[in-house]
C-alpha cells in the first residue's frame, strides 16, 4: 500500500507507522516519499529511525533547489551521512559540467569557479577537498577520452592546461580504476 503511487501520501505514511519496528517504519516512510518524489527537508524530519531519517535528509539535500548554503545545511542534519552528502553536492555540480566533452574552452576556469563556490562548505568535511575535487575533475575528463595517453592532453590549447592534464593523469587513472571496481556488474 505504501508504495502504491495511487494511495495518498498521508495514508501511505500512516500505513508505514503501523509497522512493527522503527527500522521498518523508517524504511517504509522513505520508500513512500521516494515513490511519490516527495522527499523534502520537512518531510524527512518526520521519518522514524535515525538511519532512515538521515538517508532521507541526504536525498533531500541532493534534490533541493535551494541555495548551496541551504543544501549543505540539510547535509549537516544528516548525521553519519553528512560527509557523503556534502561530497554528493559538489560531485553532482562538477559532473554537470561534463568534463571531457570536446570543445569546452574555459572548462578549467569554470571548474575552478565551481570549486571556490563549494569550498567553504565542503572543506570542513574533507581537509583534502581541493585535491579530491581536482582528482574527480581529471578522472572524469580522462574517462571521456578515447585514449588514455598523454597525447589526449594535446586537446588543451593552453600549454599550462596541457601540463596540468599530464600532471593529473596518474591520479585520474587510479580514480577511474576505483570507480570501475565499485560499479555494479
Amino acid at each position: 500500500m505504501a508504495l502504491d503511487k495511487q494511495v495518498r501520501l498521508d495514508k501511505a505514511l500512516a500505513a508505514c507507522a503501523s509497522l512493527d519496528s522503527t527500522q521498518r517504519q523508517g524504511q517504509c516512510a522513505l520508500d513512500a516519499l521516494n515513490v511519490r518524489e516527495k522527499v523534502t527537508l520537512a518531510r524527512c524530519l518526520g521519518v522514524p529511525g535515525e538511519r532512515w531519517r538521515n538517508e532521507c535528509l541526504f536525498q533531500a539535500a541532493e534534490r533541493s533547489t535551494d541555495s548551496l548554503a541551504a543544501r549543505y545545511a540539510i547535509c549537516k542534519q544528516a548525521g553519519d551521512f553528512e560527509r557523503d552528502c556534502g561530497f554528493h553536492l559538489w560531485q553532482q555540480d562538477l559532473m554537470d559540467l561534463k568534463p571531457g566533452q570536446p570543445g569546452q574552452s574555459g572548462m578549467l576556469i569554470v571548474a575552478a569557479q565551481l570549486m571556490r563556490k563549494h569550498r567553504p562548505f565542503a572543506e570542513p568535511l574533507d581537509y583534502r577537498f581541493e585535491e579530491t575535487y581536482w582528482t574527480w575533475f581529471w578522472g572524469a575528463w580522462w574517462e571521456q577520452q578515447v585514449t588514455a595517453t598523454d597525447a589526449a592532453c594535446d586537446t588543451w590549447t593552453d600549454p599550462a592546461e596541457k601540463e596540468r592534464c599530464r600532471t593529473w593523469r596518474a591520479r585520474a587513472t587510479r580514480w577511474r580504476e576505483k570507480r570501475e571496481q565499485h560499479r555494479p556488474q
